[in-house]
């Protein structure tokens, strides 16, 4: 039975100021790495690591559920070690793409915990339990790691549980209640509509939106709030798809902004260049005929696509110069894409070409072969195993100037992989995801990127081609104003917290120079009235109290000798 929530539980936002006590530990705490390694605000307007360290312990502390929904490249992970160094929780699980488990947390937890399993099976109940979410969904691991009683739990790329319908965020749904400190890290955690930040706010708040998406058919189950009912409406086809409503932004933007810091990367933005091509002859025959009919026959071979999402993936594939038939072959189509990235690459010095389908791939290798010596590509099949950590290698070289251009999978190279030793990326094809899109785009533009990124996509003309972009920049104008929100409600945060720091600062530094100046603390004796040996020193020494007189004729002469002393200081 789900726990009834009474939406009068909902904290405010001055309840999760970063409290005295957790800045006072963040500062005098000793630490030789991933606490001093967060660089503070350049100025007091700026959100930084720090400020993000600070916002997310005083949330686990207080509220048990905090998400750093920061731009990727801006240091996520080392802001996320810095608060583990902090709590040092004994049992820790951490969900992330298989991609980084090594490259980005294994190296990197080594450093705080010496047991780091990535195996649920071989987990004993102390340290790291350290997975990706194809083994995290699965139903008999789950149960296992809800018997473990884990102190602190951490997903990575928390857009995975978008989707409150998947697996993963069934399966998420079960920890909630059960781990008492929950962290999402995000760069990129919208796609197209407010939604997706539901089922991620259920795991670490779920009295803020409602841990319920509908009225259960028995309402004594759980009181709500829901957030279907509160948030969203019913349109689409037959009325059965559910829409936020625009006009309640305000108010989810209001309930959602305690719990979440958003880091900005204040790099360059990227240099965007459309580079149009034409399909002509065979090519342009067998796209219409594909997108009109959903039928093309080659070399007594069919290829059908009776249904619009699979009659658009067939266009797509026309497009890129290749045709998966019917019976799983592959036909060549036309070269109008590779024609025209042979063009491009002359202008280039270093690419990245990145295409949506494997087919394409080989390609995209043979245009690049007649540029650059070596080439090489990065695809799902290149993977780090135990004894050969081929993927890892390749980047390394790449990074290290020994790999000349470079032909990726989109989903493969999108997350836990750095190109910064380049700076021209190629969309030779893309899909629809927005989210997709800026993971890739953040490959290129993080830290140890020198210069401003250029990007270029391939499109053919007058074909589906030049719809993702569309889509994709429709999005953006969706998901930037609650991005920008948060960004806000992250800089007034750092003000809050930069005040604070300053103010104890001055205090600290006019303190020592009376000190200084008198050889005696001057606020030791600050409850004791009596004539103490103190006293006896500021009289002696004319610094007096603010407003008192201890051995002074008048007030007047006090407030006049404490004057001097501010000065002084």
């Amino acid at each position: 039975m789900a726990r009834p929530v009474n939406s009068s539980l909902m904290k405010s936002k001055k309840s999760l100021k970063p409290a005295a006590s957790v800045l006072s530990l963040l500062s005098q705490k000793k630490q030789s790495d991933w606490l001093g390694m967060l660089y503070g605000p350049a100025t007091p307007d700026a959100p930084s690591q720090q400020g993000a360290a600070n916002f997310l312990i005083s949330a686990l502390t207080l509220e048990g559920g905090a998400g750093l929904l920061s731009d990727p490249g801006t240091g996520k992970t080392i802001v996320s070690m810095a608060v583990l160094q902090h709590f040092m929780p004994k049992r820790v699980l951490i969900v992330a793409p298989l991609t980084s488990l090594e490259v980005t947390w294994a190296k990197r937890l080594r450093s705080l915990y010496d047991d780091i399993v990535t195996s649920v099976h071989d987990y004993t109940g102390n340290g790291v339990l350290l997975i990706g979410y194809e083994h995290f969904r699965v139903k008999k691991n789950i149960k296992k790691i809800l018997k473990f009683g884990f102190d602190f739990a951490l997903f990575d790329e928390s857009q995975g549980l978008k989707t409150r319908s998947s697996l993963q965020s069934r399966a998420v749904r079960r920890l909630r209640m059960t781990v008492p400190m929950r962290v999402i890290l995000s760069g990129t955690p919208i796609d197209e509509s407010p939604i997706d930040m539901w089922a991620q706010m259920r795991f670490i708040a779920p009295h803020v939106l409602g841990d319920v998406w509908a009225a259960p058919r028995d309402p004594r189950k759980y009181e709500g709030p829901y957030f279907g009912e509160e948030f969203c409406h019913k349109a689409g086809f037959m009325n059965k798809q559910w829409v936020f409503t625009d006009k309640k932004l305000p108010e989810f933007l209001d309930r959602i902004s305690p719990y979440l810091y958003r880091l900005p990367n204040e790099m360059e933005q990227p240099e965007f260049h459309e580079v149009y091509t034409e399909l002509l002859g065979r090519q342009r025959r067998i796209y219409d005929q594909m997108a009109e009919h959903g039928l093309v026959k080659l070399n007594d071979k069919k290829a059908k696509a009776g249904l619009k999402p699979v009659r658009d993936l067939r266009c797509f594939q026309i497009t890129g110069g290749s045709l998966k038939m019917d019976d799983e072959s592959v036909e060549m189509i036309g070269r109008a894409k590779q024609r025209r990235l042979a063009w491009l690459i002359k202008r280039l010095e270093k690419p990245v070409v990145f295409c949506r389908f494997l087919s394409e791939l080989e390609d995209v290798v043979d245009v690049l072969g007649e540029q650059f010596a070596t080439v090489r590509i990065l695809d799902g099949s290149i993977k780090d195993k135990k004894n050969n950590k081929a993927r890892t290698r390749l980047i390394e070289d790449f990074q290290a100037g020994q790999v000349d251009a470079l032909a990726v999978q989109a989903r493969t190279g999108g997350v836990s992989i750095e190109f910064t030793a380049s700076y021209e990326l190629v969309f030779y094809s893309m899909g629809y995801s927005y989210i997709d899109f800026q993971q890739i785009i953040a490959r290129f533009r993080r830290y140890g990127q020198e210069k401003r990124v250029r990007v270029y996509f391939i499109i053919a003309r007058d074909t589906i081609d030049e719809e993702p972009l569309r889509r994709i920049v429709s999005k953006r104008e969706t998901v930037n104003p609650i991005m920008d929100h948060l960004r806000e409600s992250s800089m007034a945060e750092a003000k809050k917290v930069a005040k604070k720091v300053a103010k104890k600062a001055a205090k600290a530094a006019k303190k020592e120079a009376v000190t200084k100046a008198i050889g005696v603390d001057y606020l030791a004796d600050k409850h004791d009235v009596s004539g103490s040996a103190v006293r006896a020193k500021l009289r002696d020494h004319n610094v007096p109290k603010a407003g008192k007189s201890y051995g002074w004729d008048t007030k007047a002469e006090a407030d006049k000798a404490w004057a001097k002393t501010q000065k002084a200081a």
